[in-house]
This record gives structure tokens, sequence and C-alpha cells, in this order.
């Protein structure tokens, strides 16, 4: 403690002299990192963590914290929010403990070659998975708990236990272990900001960790640095040594928080001013432990892309709330000016279903005849909605994340594979619904109870004497006053089509586009190789369309073909070759080679189906290919023999071959070096010789 009080002396010396905060760093890291805790440092402005960042974000920044209050005031007051009753916490930071197995045997020369990595999208980029391999060691996520497995000698050599979290993803770069956990508030709670209001999280509000270890002693992990937001991740990459991790907050909670502090208002950006949520950005040197953090007003992301220089999410037109505006504003020049004035303002603040209410009394003080007429001419007004994604686009350069600003194309994303960057263009693939609002007027004419029974007896008892009264109800039903109401809705509209959009990256405007295809279908998977974007649609059949993007001003198709079923994944082999992992109509697994060689003449060339389901139709990480063999390791669950493994089939010319199935119930992922495979699933390892596909070893984890 000395010591400690001796390093916060000198620093709060080196602030007043201003010395700049990087000394910081070192002055810290003589913690003991199973302790912990990450210092504060006190700034003109705030008190914040000295490992933490915020920056100004541009001009659509909040200039207060009473602006960003009253924002979240006016968009979350309709919904009838009241913070939840609460107790005080003033920022800690959270530590998790290391469990660990007995000391491993001093390491020798001999070490496995090099393992497989996570099948991602992006060569160089990295994404979150249950399972990482890295020289000698494998991760496993399992629950709340990471086994840390020696492939060498092939044991669980340390468990680090994250108790009452559940584990997101892994990351495993050099001796470098990055997990990313959730988990739920129990119960109320209330954060002091150094320089705001108190911030309600509600119990059940998610919170995000990043722990970063040291595997330098597998045997005995140790913690570096850790970081916590509040707030549900949904998509995270690490590219070089920097960690990007998008996590979204209901707006309820009032402001982000991030290592028990909230983000200062310059660092939060109004960029939807009709959002439901926030979009909290983090930033992490796994290095160093240095973070940024920022925020901004948006609907939930669906899907995240990262390329080397650029960050997109992806927000989805919120089809019902945006029907509510569109009829309300349709409405307006109906409406006498002083409920037009109100019930404007309330759609400014994006209080839809309170607008509705004060547009429904309007009404119901109208003669029924009168306002089904208003109503009447408010729809002749109304054009069909069509589907939207919008684009927000961000700069990235290590820890610096900068807004470039946003775009918006027609259509839904079906998932990261649908869009691309390729050179300066931006690629994405939708398929689009269109949607009529309708709006009916009620009305309620009479309301008659008619009882069961219109007689009661009451019991009288006097000096032991019993008697039997019956009352009778003459008046036997209730008429209420007439009453109008008005219900707002949509409806899906005609057939659905897919589209191709190609984005300039400089400007963020549509190049060109690519609409009409395949009409009354929907994308099922899609993925880029070299300047030919192929995509699956489906309905009846499974037609795979090539599109022609060398010219980004114009995309054309090239050519498709038709075969039973759809591929849900799709993976190149080489610039001739693709292979689709999807479901035939009677919903078998069916795993497909495409020649694409000729790309107006596609052709299935051959094709292996069975009866099993395999979680690579819903999570691309599961799906294993080894190029130098053209091994395909496909994990599968058989329901009729309730068992599973890992099938490994091989890509000879124009032929899929059945080579093994690696029995391993419940296998999810396989990991493969020159010499062994393993096959994991949450509960064990399995190790095979890779040549005979002998079982070695069974490795037992420590389930969470």
């Amino acid at each position: 403690m000395q010591m400690e009080s001796k390093y916060m002396a000198l620093a709060v010396l080196l602030l007043v002299l201003g010395v700049a905060t990087p000394i910081m760093l070192n002055l810290f890291w003589s913690t003991s990192p199973a302790n912990l805790q990450t210092p504060k440092i006190q700034t003109k402005t705030a008190t914040m963590h000295s490992l933490l960042e915020f920056y100004p974000i541009g001009a659509n920044s909040f200039q207060s914290i009473e602006e960003v209050l009253r924002f979240v005031e006016e968009r979350t007051s309709s919904k009838g929010y009241m913070g939840p009753p609460s107790y005080l916490v003033r920022g800690e930071t959270q530590t998790i403990p290391a469990t660990t197995a007995p000391a491993t045997p001093e390491k020798t020369s001999q070490s496995p070659s090099t393992p497989s990595k996570t099948n991602v999208q992006v060569v160089g980029i990295d994404e979150p998975d249950i399972v990482k391999a890295y020289g000698d060691i494998l991760a496993v996520a399992s629950g709340s708990k990471v086994n840390i497995v020696s492939m060498r000698e092939k044991r669980v050599v340390s468990v680090i236990d994250l108790a009452e979290s559940n584990v997101y993803g892994l990351y495993l770069q050099g001796d470098k272990l990055v997990i990313i956990s959730v988990y739920y508030t129990a119960s109320s709670i209330r954060i002091q900001g150094s320089m705001g209001p108190e911030v309600p999280i509600s119990a059940g509000t998610s919170n995000t960790s990043i722990y970063v270890y040291s595997l330098t002693t597998p045997a005995k992990p140790e913690l570096l640095y850790s970081t916590y937001i509040y707030g549900m991740p949904m998509g995270s990459r690490l590219l070089n040594n920097t960690l990007y991790l998008v996590a979204t907050l209901p707006l309820e909670v009032k402001l982000p928080v991030i290592d028990g502090q909230p983000l200062p208002p310059s660092s939060i950006a109004k960029i939807d001013p009709y959002a439901n949520s926030y979009i909290v950005i983090v930033a992490m040197d796994i290095d160093t432990g240095k973070r940024t953090a920022f925020a901004f007003t948006s609907s939930p992301s669906t899907w995240m892309y990262m390329s080397r220089e650029r960050l997109y999410l992806a927000v989805q037109r919120n089809i019902g709330e945006d029907s509510y505006r569109y009829f309300l504003n349709a409405s307006l020049n109906y409406l006498p000016t002083e409920v037009k004035a109100n019930i404007s303002s309330l759609i400014s603040m994006g209080q839809y279903m309170q607008a509705l209410s004060e547009l429904q009394k309007y009404l119901a003080a109208l003669s029924y005849e009168k306002a089904e007429e208003i109503v009447k001419q408010v729809m002749e007004q109304l054009k069909p909605m069509t589907d939207k994604t919008y684009f927000y686009v961000f700069g990235i350069d290590g820890l610096r994340v900068s807004s470039l600003g946003k775009f918006e194309v027609d259509g839904n994303v079906l998932d990261q594979f649908s869009m691309e960057e390729v050179g300066d263009s931006f690629i994405v693939a939708t398929t689009i619904s269109r949607w009529q609002v309708y709006a009916q007027m009620g009305r309620v004419i009479e309301i008659v109870y008619r009882p069961c029974n219109t007689t009661m007896e009451i019991e009288i008892q006097t000096d032991g004497q019993t008697k039997i009264q019956v009352i009778r109800f003459n008046e036997t039903q209730v008429t209420p006053a007439p009453s109008t109401h008005l219900v707002v809705y949509t409806v899906r509209i005609g057939e659905s089509e897919n589209a191709l959009f190609i984005v300039d990256v400089k400007n963020l405007r549509i190049r060109s586009s690519l609409t009409g295809i395949a009409k009354g279908e929907r994308i099922y998977s899609a993925r880029l190789v070299g300047k030919t974007f192929y995509l699956v649609t489906y309905r009846q059949v499974d037609p795979l369309f090539a599109i022609d993007v060398s010219d980004p001003s114009k995309p054309s198709v090239l050519g498709y073909v038709k075969a039973p079923g759809f591929s849900e994944y799709l993976h190149p082999i080489d610039d001739k070759t693709l292979l689709g992992v999807g479901l035939t109509d009677d919903r078998k697994l069916k795993i497909s080679l495409f020649d694409v060689s000729d790309p107006t003449n596609i052709k299935e060339k051959s094709t292996v189906t069975l009866d099993a389901w395999s979680n690579i139709l819903s999570d691309h990480h599961a799906f294993t290919f080894d190029p130098s063999t053209g091994e395909v390791f496909i994990p599968i669950q058989s329901w009729k023999a309730n068992s599973g493994g890992v099938l490994v089939l091989k890509i000879k010319g124009d032929s899929l071959e059945y080579v093994k199935l690696l029995e391993h119930n419940q296998a999810l992922r396989t990991v493969y070096t020159e010499t062994e495979l393993y096959t994991v699933s949450t509960s064990q390892v399995r190790a095979y010789e890779r040549q005979a596909y002998t079982l070695t070893a069974k490795i037992d984890l420590s389930a969470g």
C-alpha cells in the first residue's frame, strides 16, 4: 500500500506538471494482475481510468449531459419508462479468478506444427469464436469457463472461470488470450459518474466484459487488463493488436457506461434522431491495455463488416415505427392548427404512440362519419414502404475510430457475407420487401352484459334462527357511450426481390445497382470471389447466381445454375471451385461442389447428402478446410442416431469423396496441424492421428 501511495502521489505530480498520460501507464503495471484494479486519475474535466481515453467524434456529438438526457427523455417518455429501485455503485473494475491445474512440466524443444485458424471472412482480420488455437495451446470456451489445453501433453493445464458470466467469444494471438463475456445484472443499480447524474441500470441489463490474459505460462493464466461496458455485444474483430467491440444498449439506461464511468457528451453522437438504442464502440490495444470508447444513437445494429481501414454497421429499418411516423405526418394536413402543432411536436421527438393517442382523441370528438372520411383521405396519400438498411461507416486506425458518414440501400441484409469491400467500392446484396400502411376506424356502439343469474341469497341469523332472503337485480345490462378507435398497421404486398448495390467508399454514394434479381425469392447465402459476387436465392429451387462486379458502374448477371435445395454457406476453394453447405428440400444436409471456372455456365459437379444437421448452417466458424490436402471438415449431428461427429470429405478434381466420420457427439469445431486432428465439443477434445484418423486421446473439459 505504501508503494501504491507513492505511485499515486507521483501520478498527481506528473499531471500537475502536464506530463502525458502514457507515462501513467507504466506506473500502474506493477500492480499484481491477479488483483488488477484499474486506477483513476484526475484530469481537468473528469476522473477517468488511466488506460481509457475519450475523444470528440464530430459535429453530431452532444454538447452537454443535459442535452443527452433531454434526448433520452423525449425518446423514452412515451414508453412509460420509470427508473428502477437502486443502490449506488461507484465504477469498480471487475476481475475474475484463474483456477489452475498442477504446474506444467518444462517445455521441450519439440513443438507441434502450426494449428489451423478460425474460418473468417476477411484474411488477416480475426473474428471471435468459442475455440482458438495458437502454437501448442487450444483454448475452448464452455459456458462460463475457458479451458486451456496443451496439445502436446493432451490435457487441460488450466481453467479460467468467469463465474456468472458466459463467454461470447475468444481471441488467441501469441501468448495473449482475449475473452469477451456477457452477464446480466441480477438487480437494479445506479452508477454515479464523476461529472454527471446517476445512471440507472435495471435488472437484466447486459454487461459485456473484455479480459486480456497472458499465457506465457499456460498453467497459470495471468490477467493483464480488463474493461467492461453495459450493453449486448453484436460483433467484434481483431486487427493486428487492436480489438474492436460493438455493443447495443437501450436508451433507458440514459448514458453509455464503460469501466463504471458514463461517457462524456462529446463522445456521444446523435446520428439517428429517432433512435431507441445506443451503439457503443470500444477499441482496445491488447498489448498495452489502452482503450478508447464512444457511442451514437441508433436502432440496434444487425451485422458488422470490417476491412483494414473501415468499419461498417448495418441497421435495418423499423417498419412498425416508421409506419406510424408515415401515417402521422400524412394526417397533419387534416388537423386544426393547435392539434397539428401538438402532434407535430410529438412526432419530432419520436413519441409516436403518444401522437397516435392525441390523434385518436381528436377523431373521437368528431362524428364517426367525419373521422372515417379523414382516415380515408390520409390512406389515399400513403404509398408503399420499402425495406431499407442504413449503414454507418467509421474509419479505423488503431485506437482511433472516426465517423465517416452513412448511406442507405433498399432491402435487408442477410449476414456479413452479403457485404464486402473491394478497392474503393463496398458491395452489398439485399432482399427487398414492400409494405402498405393501413389505418382503420373502429366504433363500439353498445356492449350488453347479461348475467347468468339475476338473484342473490342473503342469510340472516337472529337468536339461532336462520332466515334466507332473496334479492333480485332488475338492471341487467350496461351500455357504454359510443367510442372511436384508430388502428394503424402494415401488410406485406407483392413479391420480394433481390438487389445488389455498389457504393463508392469515398463519398458513400451508390455508384450502381442491379435490381429485380429472382423475384419471389430471398437470399440464403452470398460470397465474393475475386471480381464475381455469388448469390444463392431460394423458394422452390436453388439458383446460384454469378454477378460480375469488375466494373463498379455496371454490375451484371453472368449466369446461374438451378439445383434442388439451397446453400446457406458458400466457401471459395479456389478461383474455379465453390463449395456450398445447405439443405435439400426435405431438410437433409447437402454439400455441393460448383464449377465456376466459367461464371456464364456454372455447374454443380458433385454433391454429398445425408440425413443430418450441421452448425455450419448458422455459424461459418464451424467450417474447416485444409487447402493443402483438399480435406473438408464438417461437424454434423444425426437426430435419428442421437449422435454425431465430424464428417471428413476430400475434394479431388470435380468430385467430393467421403473419407471418414470422426465420431464425437455434439462436436462443434475442428482444428488441424500437419500431423494431428482435433475435434472439439464443449465437454471434450478428441485428438486423432492425421493420416490414418486414429483416435489417440480424449481430453475431458471443465464445463461451465
